[in-house]
């Protein structure tokens, strides 16, 4: 148990955690060709070249499809969401909106720690960097509240959080880490806000399919 955050007997407490720092959200989909011609001939219309457009809200107008409304509706294989491991990115606890603990990222790993006081797991994922010709892999890292959470329970105890990551492997950087869920004595907690400004935001994906679609 981590001293002195276990609260009293019978008490019912309301918690709430928030992830405060840099946000990631990953999607892979993968199209064909009648429809990557879709896509090209949208970006075309709006003069901007794919991997910008499906950023831009004009592109959505054009391509007039209900299916299609952000980056996140590419996601059609694959999709992830949650704090991006960075200086930036901590978590932070409220019991009863009066105390409250702070967690850096690298804490979960037991950086700077004589061992690892956090129950977690971390699966890596490499296979969205596998695919047809027609996959498109999209990121975007956010700023701000990335998530918060709500939840009453009787006598909150640290010991019972367990914090999921994923180390993601998109082929063109190091592999990004992110914690995109906790759970509570074994339950997943429901996100309830966000609040953030996209930072930065890429697309990738093989050029030569514009070619071979025209």
């Amino acid at each position: 148990m981590l001293p002195g955050f276990c609260t009293m007997k019978n008490k019912s407490d309301k918690i709430r955690i928030n992830f405060f720092g840099i946000g990631c959200n990953i999607v892979k989909g993968e199209f064909d060709d009648v429809t990557w011609k879709k896509f090209f001939d949208c970006s075309k219309v709006i003069r901007s070249e794919f991997n910008h457009a499906v950023f831009d809200p004009s592109f959505y107008e054009v391509l007039k499809s209900p299916l299609y409304k952000s980056l996140s509706d590419f996601g059609n294989v694959f999709r992830l969401s949650g704090l991006l491991y960075d200086k930036q990115s901590h978590i932070e606890i409220r019991i009863n909106d009066r105390q409250k603990r702070k967690i850096f990222f690298g804490e979960l790993f037991g950086e700077n720690m004589l061992f690892p006081v956090y129950q977690t797991s971390i699966q890596e994922i490499d296979h969205i960097v596998s695919g047809s010709r027609g996959s498109l892999i999209g990121v975007e890292k956010e700023i701000g509240t990335v998530a918060s959470y709500k939840f009453q329970c009787l006598n909150f105890s640290l010991d019972k959080l367990f914090f999921i990551l994923h180390k993601v492997n998109i082929g063109d950087e190091n592999p990004l880490t992110i914690l995109s869920k906790i759970t509570y004595d074994g339950k997943g907690l429901l996100k309830i806000h966000s609040d953030t400004l996209v930072k930065e935001s890429f697309v990738l994906y093989d050029r030569s399919i514009k070619s071979a679609v025209a």
